[in-house]
């Protein structure tokens, strides 16, 4: 299976190319609210949808997120259920630590890099997965232990 995880970093727009040069995805996963943008098969939201419907916290990413949350049907893979939200599903965390040894995760690209393992993919394109970003003094927390996951998938024959 050929997953394409796609990201709100500015390298998204690489996956627009892929996709208009005919690039072919068995599903497209997005990461928070993406899919309010693009069409994606399932999101990973690691954050408390609460964290979007009833605060600002997202900042900028507040108004994107309450309208996908409001439009989206596809699953949603989160932390918790809410009842203002269809499609939620948890994330099955205790199967896909168990069976892949670790429980190592502290961002959702994390959480969506193992469960592509855990349902054994074959390859895992990323797009908009940026920690670290161009003209811009800022990054990320989170790289290493995605860049953790990554390995694991390399020790796993999945191709990146």
């Amino acid at each position: 299976m050929k997953i394409a995880i796609v990201g709100l970093g500015g390298s998204y727009a690489d996956y627009i190319s892929a996709r208009v040069a005919s690039q072919e995805f068995d599903e497209v996963w997005g990461i928070n609210c993406i899919g309010g943008i693009i069409h994606v098969d399932k999101t990973f939201m690691m954050d408390p949808v609460s964290r979007f419907l009833d605060s600002e916290n997202a900042g900028s990413q507040t108004g994107i997120a309450r309208e996908f949350l409001k439009t989206n049907k596809k699953p949603i893979v989160t932390c918790q259920l809410d009842k203002r939200v269809k499609h939620l599903e948890l994330y099955p965390l205790k199967e896909v630590a168990t069976d892949l040894g670790f429980c190592y995760f502290n961002n959702t690209v994390a959480y969506a890099v193992a469960y592509a393992i855990w349902i054994k993919a074959t390859k895992i394109c990323l797009y908009g997965i940026d920690y670290t970003y161009k003209n811009v003094s800022m990054a990320e927390s989170g790289r290493a232990c995605v860049e953790f996951w990554i390995s694991k998938c390399m020790s796993e024959d999945i191709l990146i």
